[in-house]
């Protein structure tokens, strides 16, 4: 029972909030690059949520607006304005805003040292500033970006929001300095002794209050590290690093007075950390129960002098261990199993003493924006419960509702301007100690996604989805319908469109606790780009609106229209059929930017695009059995057509075309090919062939003109 407790205990993760109140003051400053002037707009909430919910609070903005100014504010973050202008008193942090600091007249801590999050070395340059204690590491390319001109420019995060190898290095070192950043503000910088080979390096931080210390090995080389390392008279037998690697070992740290446990201050001050071979990224204790969180690249240990033999059990890596007692000492060294990469995140606790009191929240997962959510609590006695309360953060509305007399239910209730995928923090308190939290996201009751909703593809690196969501089919549009809720939710779907009919016009459709269903509607009417609304009842506290464009092309024709899919306020000229969409920019010369088969959605064009060109263009279309696109420069012209039922897309123009499109790279049987019928006329096949297949068609395509 005791070990299914601790497992439970364990699945929570680590608190954020009071490392963040603690970060106040500190002279080290992790922030990062937030370019909204590249970042589309309807990826802003979204990405300052992953920043916060992961450990960084700092950003670095160039001109700021004042919706960027507000989400900052309703997420307590805080932005370094690199070109200031109109900001008022209100928006400066001695006056509850978000603006810290100012080029200039308010700076950031210096050194200032910039990290792409892309950069292979980025760890290593990373742990380098960390190391030094002072200053501001300040991470770049963490955002897939675009240019004024709309060119793509790669970071760790893409634009639908998945991460890439170089975010879990940002994660990593933001879950390392959330914890670390109190003690690094009041340490000063100690040599290591050891023997180092070429590409090793080790440099320590220690507490000038005698609170801790901490090691920086780092290990460039191809081979890995191992070996003694010594402080004065502190000393880590055995430290190691794998090649590539970097890790931060605590040393002689106080579990009481380092700042770095929040509820350690019932254990005695000759309680520390002797060691640990691992990344230590945070402490807790509650219910009796010591836990701590590593980053672990390969199997390591930690040594924990304590008052008294702990009581077990041990988990660790998420499940039971054994754990050595070394009475003399009055020492527990514990086995810390490697995690899984990229974090390599891994957590062990155990149990230090059985409670005389313990309370703790049972399946708690998530409160949903706009509605009243239940926490229920269980708690040890009926005395503890009376004298307990619930810790939740400010704006929140809290009602407790005794349920039974060692249990409550809490009426949790966001405030309205709290944002979806946020995660906070809860925590039952009694007699001035933390007993119980759980970390909850909010998210909103429900949500109304488009499946097939066109997205821009920038090579095969990435895809912005488009905002409002575009719709391009012969007539199907599938909607998918999650319920955020621990509970079977009914819902109505009412759908209308501007010029053509959505069939049918309302749905009722039950939805599942935590489930997502399908829902497929048929757009009956003329061709066309159309405005469309979907509105989703049955959710407190009112209807979901979901606005949309459908471009409605018959079977066998091809449609040219004009829509702004990377919402620039310019639009792109897309031309597509059933088969094929190629879209193409109104700028630079008309500069091709994808072509995608629908089959298998695969962009064959890089991410740079081409035929790019320099000034800007005329542009003139016509959609039916044929569909074309025409360009028109000063001295120049390309014509683009495409039949209703090809796959291949042919492009004239007055000047040579270049000798071929390189293609994005390789996707399964789908194949492209170049047919050069003439040095301006080329035509581009992209279709599922074998190589037979794919040779007999590009040789009627050489053979003639592409249609009679």
């Amino acid at each position: 029972m005791r070990a299914a407790f601790l497992l439970a205990v364990l699945a929570i993760p680590f608190p954020a909030q009071l490392a963040c109140s603690q970060f106040v003051n500190a002279q080290f400053v992790n922030a990062v690059e937030f370019p909204t002037e590249r970042l589309p707009r309807a990826n802003w909430e979204r990405e300052l949520v992953w920043l916060k919910n992961i450990g960084v609070r700092d950003v670095s903005a160039g001109e700021v607006s004042s919706a960027l100014l507000q989400l900052l504010r309703r997420l307590e973050m805080r932005v370094w304005v690199r070109s200031p202008s109109a900001l008022s008193e209100q928006d400066m942090a001695a006056h509850g805003g978000p603006v810290k600091w100012m080029d200039g007249s308010a700076p950031v801590p210096q050194p200032v040292v910039r990290v792409s999050a892309s950069d292979p070395a980025a760890l290593f340059r990373s742990r380098a500033a960390i190391a030094s204690g002072r200053g501001t590491l300040l991470w770049a390319d963490v955002e897939d970006t675009l240019t004024t001109q709309g060119v793509f420019q790669k970071g760790a995060v893409s634009f639908a929001g998945n991460e890439r190898a170089g975010a879990a290095i940002v994660r990593r070192e933001a879950a390392l300095l959330r914890t670390w950043t109190p003690l690094l503000s009041a340490a000063r910088r100690r040599s290591v002794s050891g023997r180092f080979p070429p590409g090793v390096q080790a440099s320590a931080l220690v507490s000038t209050a005698g609170l801790g210390s901490a090691v920086s090995l780092v290990n460039q080389s191809s081979k890995p590290f191992s070996g003694p390392l010594k402080i004065g008279k502190l000393r880590i037998p055995n430290a190691k690093a794998a090649p590539g690697q970097a890790v931060w070992l605590p040393l002689d740290l106080s579990l009481s007075a380092s700042g770095l446990c929040a509820d350690c201050a019932v254990f005695a001050p000759s309680d520390r950390i002797v060691h640990a071979t691992a990344e230590l990224r945070g402490i807790e204790f509650e219910n009796g129960i010591l836990a701590m969180e590593f980053t672990a690249p390969e199997e390591a240990e930690v040594l924990v002098r304590l008052s008294h033999r702990p009581s077990g059990p041990l988990i660790a890596g998420g499940r039971p261990r054994e754990f050595d007692w070394d009475e003399s000492a009055s020492t527990a060294r514990i086995v810390i199993p490697a995690g899984k990469a990229p974090v390599f995140d891994t957590r062990i606790g155990i149990a230090i003493e059985p409670p005389e009191s313990s309370a703790f929240f049972t399946s708690a997962k998530s409160l949903l924006l706009g509605q009243t959510n239940r926490l229920h609590a269980q708690f040890s006695s009926a005395a503890l419960a009376a004298r307990s309360r619930l810790l939740a953060p400010a704006y929140f509305q809290v009602k407790a509702a005794p349920k039974s007399e060692t249990e409550i239910d809490y009426e949790v209730t966001p405030p309205p301007g709290a944002l979806h995928g946020e995660r906070v923090e809860f925590a039952l308190e009694a007699d001035g100690v933390r007993l119980g939290h759980a970390r909850l996201q909010l998210l909103r009751p429900a949500s109304v996604r488009l499946a097939d909703a066109v997205s821009l593809h920038f090579g095969a690196e990435a895809e912005l989805p488009s905002v409002p969501p575009l719709v391009a089919s012969t007539g199907d549009v599938r909607i998918r319908i999650r319920n955020n809720d621990s509970a079977i939710r009914n819902y109505t779907l009412d759908a209308q469109c501007e010029g053509v009919d959505l069939l049918p016009a309302r749905t009722e459709i039950a939805v599942g606790a935590s489930a997502e269903r399908e829902v497929t509607l048929r757009a009956i009417g003329g061709s066309g780009v159309h405005s469309c609304n979907l509105v989703l009842g049955g959710m407190a506290p009112g209807n979901l609106t979901t606005a949309f464009r459908h471009a409605l092309f018959k079977r066998g024709e091809a449609m040219a229209y004009r829509a702004d899919l990377d919402a620039d306020g310019e639009d792109e000229w897309i031309i597509e059929n059933q088969k094929l969409r190629a879209v193409f920019s109104a700028r630079e010369g008309g500069r091709w930017l994808e072509f995608v088969s629908k089959d298998n959605n695969w962009n064959a064009l890089p991410a740079a695009g081409a035929l790019r060109n320099a000034g800007s263009v005329e542009v003139t279309a016509s959609s039916g059995r044929e569909g074309s696109v025409q360009f028109s420069g000063k001295g120049w012209r390309r014509t683009i057509r495409l039949g209703g039922g090809d796959s291949y897309l042919a492009i004239e123009q007055d000047s040579p075309l270049p000798f071929e499109i390189p293609a994005s790279g390789p996707s399964g049987s789908l194949m492209l090919g170049v047919a050069r019928t003439a040095p301006n006329r080329a035509v581009y096949l992209l279709d599922r062939f074998t190589e037979t297949q794919f040779a007999e068609a590009m040789e009627r395509l050489m053979g003639g003109p592409v249609r009679p």
